[in-house]
């Protein structure tokens, strides 16, 4: 049998930039899909995610009456919490002293803000505690309509102009 010649062995030869290429398009593919399974859930307005930074959306997303019981809850920790609103008073001004205190006290200031995280980690705990008591109780079909809830709340705060924006999201003409 005869031996192909070496430009035929050439040609068969797969080129490396077909492989390249062949590999780029599939984690191409491959990244779109887990892109779309991963990046799931709500969207504001121009596809952006919807997220919960903070207990706002939660809490506003109640009804009435469950927000009162909280609210009455919380207002009860707080009264019988380290001192209640006086001795955030005291902190408050006690801060302010040591911020205009010469020589500045690093020390002293760290205390009063370690203090101050202490106190307001017990009290997100606390409202922690009462939301999710609240939700407890409600039956599937309640926490479905609560959820709706929430992602109404945080639609309407994804459309709201940001401090600086007029209504169509650019700042405003001068």
């Amino acid at each position: 049998m005869a031996e192909p010649d070496q430009e035929t062995k050439r040609s068969r030869a797969p080129r490396p930039w077909l492989l390249y290429g062949s590999l780029a398009l599939n984690l191409l593919v491959i990244g779109l899909v887990v892109g779309a399974v991963l990046g799931g859930g709500p969207r504001g307005p121009g596809g952006k995610p919807l997220f919960i930074d903070s207990p706002i959306p939660l809490i506003r997303a109640l009804d009435d009456t469950t927000r009162d019981t909280l609210k009455a809850a919380l207002d009860d920790h707080r009264s019988k919490s380290a001192g209640g609103p006086r001795a955030r008073v005291r902190q408050t001004r006690a801060l302010l002293d040591t911020l205009r205190s010469t020589p500045f006290d690093p020390a002293a200031f760290e205390t009063l803000l370690t203090s101050q995280s202490e106190a307001m980690a017990a009290r997100n705990a606390a409202g922690r505690a009462a939301l999710t008591g609240a939700i407890a109780q409600m039956s599937d079909a309640e926490r479905s309509a609560y959820a709706d809830r929430i992602e109404e709340v945080l639609r309407a705060r994804a459309n709201r102009p940001r401090h600086g924006e007029g209504r169509d999201g650019k700042p405003p003409r001068e």
